[in-house]
């Protein structure tokens, strides 16, 4: 791509002229998005793997001040998912980005601005450069990208979930005991958002209703179904409400649909336990008064007692279900 090109593409907000091409000097390739960043309209994609970020973090320190002081005025949105790790956290929080989201072992990058053109710095060989960059103006290809950036999207977690995690990576064993609604909310979201393998939830279904059934949570459900956690829910009733919501998440995503068990064997159980990959345990113990008393903790005995008694009840109906056919 050489410099009159460059020029027609800046001057015309990218959209012009249509264009696929290899830009070979990765300076120019900042250079490109310095000039472009005044222009942009809408705002940004952008998926960065640990090279491009420390190449970005070392060469475009000017660039990250122009984009924040135009989110801070509200003129773009900028939408960044990164894999954050023990080494690069510290940089990735002094980035003044609200909407940073975290994907494990993520490989490879782009940049998509406006959803009008989109950019991808390649690296053939351990630099803190890349060796070349593919642009592409093309719509069809923008989409695409687009709707690759949207799926990544909807399995990655908040960047403020993803330190809480690492916080507690080097943490002793705790328990800790929650009687404020809203520090509730906030462990339930962190325990879904956290989940990767297996999430167990087991409660009474006033309980359920009371803490767990509002829009938001489903939301919090479906995205870590899309992110391939395995969910089983089990309540003392049924609720053809819930029930429905959840044949709903199920049509859209076959591969990985969400159990749903209800049974008498979980009489009288007036609580709501949520489990997180055999690490993580939150449990209610009473509701009464607008009041709430739970406890979090991740000490493997009582996340083990747990596992267990969900595991007995979910064969309990399951048996029971046989019995009955």
């Amino acid at each position: 791509m050489d410099e009159s090109t460059i020029n027609q593409l800046i001057a015309s907000n990218f959209r012009s002229p249509v264009i696929t091409d290899v830009i070979s000097d990765p300076h120019m390739m900042y250079e490109i998005v310095r000039r472009g960043l005044p222009f942009t309209e809408k705002g940004h994609n952008t998926i960065w793997d640990s090279a491009i970020f420390e190449s970005a973090y070392k060469y475009f320190q000017d660039g990250f001040r122009v984009v924040e002081k135009q989110i801070a005025n509200n003129e773009i949105i900028l939408n960044l998912i990164i894999e954050v790790t023990p080494e690069n956290v510290d940089r990735v929080s002094e980035l003044n980005f609200p909407n940073i989201r975290h994907v494990d072992s993520l490989r490879g990058n782009m940049g998509i601005a406006d959803q009008r053109a989109y950019m991808v710095y390649l690296f053939h060989q351990k630099s803190d450069l890349p060796d070349q960059t593919l642009f592409s103006n093309n719509p069809d290809l923008v989409k695409r990208q687009v709707g690759l950036f949207n799926k990544l999207w909807e399995i990655s977690i908040p960047l403020s979930v993803r330190i809480r995690e690492l916080d507690g990576s080097d943490r002793s064993k705790y328990q800790r005991m929650i009687n404020n609604i809203y520090e509730f909310k906030d462990e339930l979201n962190f325990i879904i958002d956290q989940s990767r393998k297996e999430l167990l939830i087991f409660s009474s279904l006033s309980s359920l209703n009371q803490l767990f059934i509002n829009r938001h949570n489903i939301a919090k459900i479906k995205s870590a179904q899309k992110r391939g956690v395995s969910i089983k829910i089990l309540t003392d009733e049924t609720d053809e409400i819930f029930s429905k919501q959840i044949s709903e998440l199920n049509q859209t995503n076959e591969d990985n649909p969400i159990r749903y068990g209800h049974g008498k064997s979980l009489c009288c159980f007036n609580e709501m336990v949520v489990l997180a990959d055999g690490k993580q345990v939150l449990q209610t113990k009473n509701q009464q008064d607008g009041k709430i008393f739970a406890l979090s903790s991740n000490e493997e005995h009582m996340v083990l007692v747990q596992d267990v008694l969900f595991e007995k009840y979910w064969n309990e109906i399951q048996s029971l279900e046989i019995s009955d056919n």
